[in-house]
């Protein structure tokens, strides 16, 4: 039988110390070289739930009309819970990692090494550029007709093309807020977004489909 290893005995000054020491982790607590984040739980709130809903929840009625009420629930349900995984997931890890894993980037790291950094790096890339380009297909083609509405301009005015648009948000408006030092100031525009989101889901639920409508009676009275 192998024996096991004996502890060496420890002097009666140094004991306490010794086993305080064993009891901590290796790696120090990283919040402590991160610093302080000045992000509070609302705004964390609202960036997360701006992050899994996004421009996706403008194509539910074009998804639903396509796929049918159960195959959409059943869908839905499905994402559902695959998003609430991954969250637990991510906390879990960081949580095990001694909280030094505070993004996808550093969690991808220590799994996998450079080749899981890289992947995690390429697919937050494309997933921003995905939600990006939606959110920029929708001020060209949605907004022109927005501001056409309330303004009542020409189809040749210059701030009703999508083009213009697209050009003066970017410039206007994303680029100042992508070039902020402190993302937690993201969190209100994240919720003033979640609510138009509730905004446009509460319009779409009250007002009932155009099958629904009563039929308009047109009377046509000839010369």
């Amino acid at each position: 039988l192998v024996q096991p290893l004996l502890r060496p005995p420890l002097l009666p000054g140094i004991r306490a110390d010794a086993i305080k020491g064993e009891s901590q982790p290796l790696l120090q607590q990283c919040w402590l070289f991160f610093g302080n984040t000045s992000a509070s739980f609302g705004m964390s709130v609202f960036n997360l739930g701006n992050a899994i809903m996004g421009s996706g929840i403008l194509g539910l009625s074009f998804a639903m009309a396509n796929t049918g009420i159960a195959l959409f629930v059943i869908l839905l349900v499905s994402v559902a819970i695959f998003s609430l995984y991954s969250v637990h997931l991510f906390n879990f890890l960081c949580l095990i990692t001694f909280k030094c894993a505070l993004v996808y980037e550093t969690l991808g790291y220590k799994a996998f090494g450079i080749p899981g950094k890289l992947a995690a790096s390429c697919s937050i890339t494309m997933q921003n550029i995905g939600a990006m380009s939606s959110y920029l297909f929708i001020i060209k083609y949605e907004l022109p007709i927005v501001i056409q509405s309330f303004t009542g301009a020409n189809d040749g005015e210059w701030y009703i093309n999508g083009d213009y648009l697209v050009i003066l948000v970017s410039i206007i408006v994303i680029l100042p807020l992508s070039l902020l030092r402190n993302l937690g100031y993201l969190g209100y525009t994240s919720g003033l977004s979640l609510l138009c989101m509730v905004f446009f889901l509460i319009v779409v639920s009250t007002i009932p489909p155009c099958f629904l409508l009563p039929p308009l009676t047109v009377r046509y009275n000839p010369l």
